[in-house]
């Protein structure tokens, strides 16, 4: 998945499945455009790598947008010092970069199963409260939740399943209709 500009530069990533000595011939002319990657001999890999990749970007997007418009409903805002670009740079960013970490680690408990918080984390309840919050937040200050309802229903539906004690790592079971595992329950 390469976005146009990044076509030409290392940097793209050029997924191929399908016949691997179709790959195999056309592999100088993808590396002439940016990294080939041969993911498998199934044709519609490709295309799911991109659905899945840009999945996590619009997820990532609504929710920087949905920042930026509750940041221009307050006062450091609109009487000035603070833009779009400078609470990114010294906010978003930084925070974007911390949450990296939470991303591998919520990898290893979908990779294990087992997503009880050990801790570290937040439970689902507690993530609960916090979205009911965020979204009155959003709504009192003339900012759309709509973005926010989805995951707070995701939450809702994994702590009715007996989740309010695991992480929100566990709703990756919720968006997996097919093969959903029910929650389980906390060990002391």
């Amino acid at each position: 998945m390469a976005l146009p500009a990044q076509v030409g530069r290392e940097n793209a990533l050029l997924y191929y499945s399908g016949n691997h000595d179709g790959y195999s011939s056309v592999e100088p002319i993808l590396s002439s455009l940016g990294t080939p990657v041969y993911l498998d001999d199934d044709l519609i890999s490709a295309a799911l790598q991109e659905v899945i990749m840009v999945s996590s970007m619009y997820s990532w997007w609504g929710g920087f947008l949905t920042s930026i418009a509750l940041l221009r409903t307050t006062k450091q805002y609109q009487v000035g010092g603070v833009t779009a670009s400078r609470f990114f740079e010294e906010t978003l960013a930084p925070m974007y970069t911390q949450s990296l970490e939470i991303f591998r680690t919520m990898c290893k408990e979908i990779d294990s199963g087992n997503f009880m918080t050990t801790g570290d984390g937040a439970r689902l309840a507690l993530h609960l409260a916090s979205l009911k919050n965020f979204s009155k937040t959003l709504t009192d200050r003339g900012v759309s939740d709509v973005l926010i309802r989805p995951i707070m229903g995701l939450v809702e539906g994994r702590i009715s399943q007996g989740g309010e004690d695991e992480e929100l790592s566990a709703l990756v079971e919720a968006l997996s209709k097919a093969g959903s595992k029910p929650a389980r329950s906390h060990q002391p």
